[in-house]
């Protein structure tokens, strides 16, 4: 055991240290933690920087103001990216798939692969596969084994040998499962305190009982905020919103940004072997794992064009070419019609998204639904 304890500064990550240095208004970054005791190296610092401009957290300038968004994320005490996520799952009214999505990936996945049962295992992973996807294979898996759980405790005895025995036969960490239906119920309760989500009496009372008795122990999300959870652009638009700039585009066999080539699906994920196969060209991912000098893309969700033209961070529209450029590496052919539509809707999610970020319990609700139409009408009419 360690004599003393390791400090704070090098237990906490290094993005929310320095959303914490900004929200307390402490000064400058960098001369904050360059003169701290225990100082992080400056790349790792000026990494965490640009981290926190790409997810729109501080202001792209060198003054790096804390933008709302900032400030929202400096009161989730998760990864910059998942949390951002979780604010757009509420703000998409898609949140319990995405709750589960980021609770999964903050702590484990559902999923166990033992050793001597590696086959089996992936046979049975393979049975949740869903939409060219590993986040919602993950959610299909949750929900699977929710609803089960739930039908087994209304036979009031037996059914923790039954639920084990359901986890075992499909590869799945019972254990794990909770952890994460333990982890959404906590994230709802910040996006709570935030504003993010409004609980009526019925809902706040479904949460205490979480609390009060292990059988009843659900994440129950307000339906104003599940109306478009099962619909797959939804959920991946909220995805994407939150995993941004972690994006990657196909060419043949391999994927590519602006900082990296050459990369390949991991042979763990649910699209390894149908890179040929995709429903899109575009992949979000959560992880890069290197192995030798191979980059691979691990966790990851095919995503359409569409929602990465309306969700991408700069737009350019080259009329005379009938080409939209997004973040200056991303080319699409596009009619100059097409273009203004696309230019339209951007400005106009973003002046919502905007607003609810500078206060999230104003109410916009004839302006949300209008903007929450159009958005759902284009991203859903991609779909075959």
């Amino acid at each position: 055991m360690a004599d003393y304890e390791t400090p704070e500064i090098m237990r906490l990550p290094l993005e929310e240290l320095c959303l914490r240095i900004k929200v307390c208004d402490l000064g400058p970054i960098k001369g904050v933690l360059d003169s701290a005791i225990d100082a992080p190296s400056s790349d790792l610092v000026d990494n965490a920087i640009q981290t926190l401009k790409e997810v729109q957290a501080l202001s792209i300038d060198d003054s790096q103001t804390l933008t709302s968004l900032g400030a929202h994320l400096a009161n989730l005490p998760v990864d910059v990216h998942i949390g951002k996520m979780i604010l757009f799952g509420a703000l998409f009214r898609c949140l319990d798939p995405v709750l589960t999505i980021a609770a999964a990936l903050s702590f484990k996945s559902p999923f166990v692969r033992p050793f001597g049962k590696e086959t089996e295992a992936d046979v049975a992973r393979a049975k949740f596969r869903y939409a060219d996807s590993d986040f919602w294979t993950i959610f299909r898996a949750y929900d699977t084994w929710r609803a089960q759980l739930q039908k087994l405790l209304q036979q009031k005895s037996g059914w923790r040998r039954k639920i084990r025995d359901f986890c075992q036969k499909n590869y799945l960490s019972h254990d794990n499962l909770e952890m994460i239906e333990d982890m959404k119920r906590q994230y709802l309760g910040l996006l709570v305190s935030i504003g993010f989500v409004k609980m009526d009496d019925d809902t706040s009372d479904l949460v205490e009982k979480y609390e009060m008795k292990r059988q009843t122990k659900w994440c129950k999300v307000p339906q104003a905020y599940n109306v478009y959870a099962r619909s797959v652009p939804v959920v991946n638009a909220a995805i994407m919103a939150g995993l941004y700039p972690k994006l990657a585009e196909r060419d043949n066999e391999v994927f590519y940004n602006n900082k990296l080539s050459g990369m390949k699906i991991h042979p763990s994920s649910m699209l390894f072997g149908r890179q040929r196969m995709l429903s899109s060209d575009f992949l979000v991912y959560n992880t890069v794992v290197m192995n030798g000098e191979q980059i691979y893309l691990w966790e990851a969700t095919t995503i359409d064009p569409v929602a990465v033209m309306l969700l991408a961070a700069d737009l350019e529209i080259k009329h005379k070419q009938r080409r939209v450029i997004l973040d200056g590496w991303m080319k699409f052919d596009c009619f100059a019609r097409s273009a203004a539509l696309l230019k339209f809707l951007r400005t106009e999610l973003n002046n919502w998204l905007t607003a609810k970020m500078h206060q999230p319990e104003l109410d916009l609700t004839n302006y949300s639904e209008e903007i929450m139409d159009i958005m759902v009408k284009t991203l859903e009419s991609q779909v075959d």
